[in-house]
């Protein structure tokens, strides 16, 4: 999970809050050392992405610096970020927990999100399952959908708060309205499974079919044993293995084995002996006990 969490901060936390097109200007640079939070944040996204100005991460973390001293929270989270990354500046974890808190605290929903990643990670500052959950909370109250997706799992999972099936199923779905793949793939498994609410197999492929076309490797999985069993989807081997494929392209080891059987008995693809063990080779170094099995059928079979 630590490493969801790792992808998660680095894609989210990269994109800039205001997606302005703000290019650097003398008017700029002039209202900056005025004293104006606002230009010193606007000049440090210009220095931190070479926008009208060559790239200078130093002096992008200088501008910001001066407008989160003066209490601009967008300013303080991007001062965190480069103080997690180390861009601009030399890595700081603490520093980077510190300067999240502030923006966090004023209302900044990518710190507060953020904020509940490293307490619970552990990542410059002491775990506390709790305040994970709350700034997940406060986040995801504000429509940020990575955070309504954890806090969705802290509450299927029981993390920090009594589970509850219910209230998971409702962040899930908050999380998924905005495109959140991991939200999708789990709303998709709670309809799957009638996991807090009722058990729709048709909604289900309809959200593993949203998390797939994003590159979700759990739900490309699901979403070809799907088109295999015909489980809310009229049956239709090629799309089972063409899903198979995607999955398996990504290390997922179940995948990689219903791919190896696929090849093995010719289902939705013409048989080849060779790429079913290929697959089943795959999937057994990764510990898929059935791949292992079938494998070892390959060895003892010649």
């Amino acid at each position: 999970m630590n490493k969801i969490f790792t992808t998660i901060i680095l894609c989210l936390l990269f994109c800039f809050v205001n997606a302005q097109d703000i290019k650097y200007s003398k008017e700029l640079q002039d209202n900056a050392e005025k004293g104006n939070a606002d230009a010193q944040y606007l000049l440090g996204n210009c220095y931190y992405t070479g926008d009208g100005v060559l790239q200078d991460l130093n002096k992008a973390v200088y501008w910001y610096q001066k407008a989160a001293e003066q209490g601009h929270k967008d300013a303080q989270h991007y001062l965190g970020f480069c103080y997690y990354t180390g861009n601009g500046i030399v890595q700081d974890l603490e520093k980077a927990v510190y300067w999240y808190q502030k923006a966090a605290e004023q209302g900044q929903k990518k710190s507060q999100f953020t904020l509940g990643v490293l307490y619970y990670t552990e990542v410059g500052v002491l775990k506390d399952v709790n305040k994970s959950f709350y700034w997940f909370q406060k986040g995801a109250e504000q429509g940020q959908e990575d955070a309504q997706f954890y806090l969705g799992l802290w509450y299927y999972k029981g993390i920090g708060v009594l589970k509850d099936l219910e209230k998971a199923v409702y962040w899930f779905q908050k999380g998924a309205d905005q495109g959140q793949k991991e939200a999708q793939l789990f709303l998709g498994r709670c309809y799957f499974k009638g996991d807090g609410i009722l058990k729709d197999i048709e909604k289900a492929v309809y959200w593993y079919q949203k998390a797939a076309v994003q590159g979700q490797k759990d739900a490309q999985l699901f979403l070809g044993d799907c088109y295999y069993s015909g489980g809310g989807v009229l049956k239709d081997l090629n799309k089972a293995v063409y899903w198979f494929q995607k999955a398996a392209e990504q290390e997922q080891k179940d995948a990689q084995n219903n791919l190896g059987l696929c090849y093995f008995n010719g289902e939705g693809v013409l048989k080849d002996l060779k790429k079913a063990f290929y697959w089943y080779q795959k999937a057994a170094e990764q510990g898929q006990k059935q791949a292992q099995y079938n494998l070892g059928v390959h060895y003892f079979n010649g």
